[in-house]
């Protein structure tokens, strides 16, 4: 047997695993922000029990997902859907992504929660959308390290993944930090209107 082979084999396996595991760990031990559940996804998310899945996202403040991964998790954890995530844990905003579609904003309030749809902030052109959905992520910390209300952070994670849709490649174009506020506060003024449900 060659061994290279199998030290290999070793570390492709189980390197998602522990990102995986590290990512949730940390989400619950700091009771943040659970980012995505991409990690999982990739690695196939049947190899966690249900309840260590349920752990982290009813204890995580804030949950990103995009269509797909919203219909897992309601999937996995038996909900019809993801917003009944605010009345069991720490829940307190749930974004939806939906590609050229914008994005959902859901924060809980006394006793429901409002939706607010987030449109798309228009870039220069699409070129590659590799990356566009942790830059989504960058833009929203960025407002929520601000102390922006989730609306505006979502705002500002349009406007960050409009940059990184324009050229290929995840980080080749990621803006300064005045081009960013630039293309924001002309969004903003576009979107002062967003329909809340």
């Amino acid at each position: 047997m060659n061994f290279e082979r199998i030290l290999f084999d070793m570390i492709d396996n189980a390197v998602p695993i522990l990102f995986c595991v590290l990512g949730g760990n940390f989400a619950y031990k700091v009771n943040v922000l659970n980012i995505s559940m991409e990690g999982m996804l990739l690695m196939g998310a049947f190899s966690f029990p249900e309840a260590f899945l349920r752990e982290i996202v009813c204890y995580s403040k804030g949950i990103f997902a995009n269509f797909s991964e919203k219909r897992f998790i309601e999937q996995e954890l038996g909900l019809l859907d993801l917003t009944e995530l605010f009345g069991m844990g720490s829940t307190e905003v749930i974004v939806i992504t939906l590609g050229k579609d914008g994005s959902l904003c859901y924060e809980k309030t006394a006793g429901s929660y409002k939706v607010t749809e987030i449109p798309v902030a228009k870039g220069a052109a699409v070129v590659d959308t590799v990356g566009s959905g942790d830059a989504y992520i960058a833009g929203f910390l960025y407002g929520y390290l601000n102390g922006c209300v989730p609306v505006e952070c979502c705002r500002m994670g349009s406007v960050m993944a409009s940059f990184i849709l324009e050229k290929r490649g995840c980080l080749s174009s990621v803006p300064e930090k005045e081009e960013f506020i630039k293309h924001y506060e002309a969004y903003r003024q576009n979107t002062e209107g967003d329909k809340s449900r």
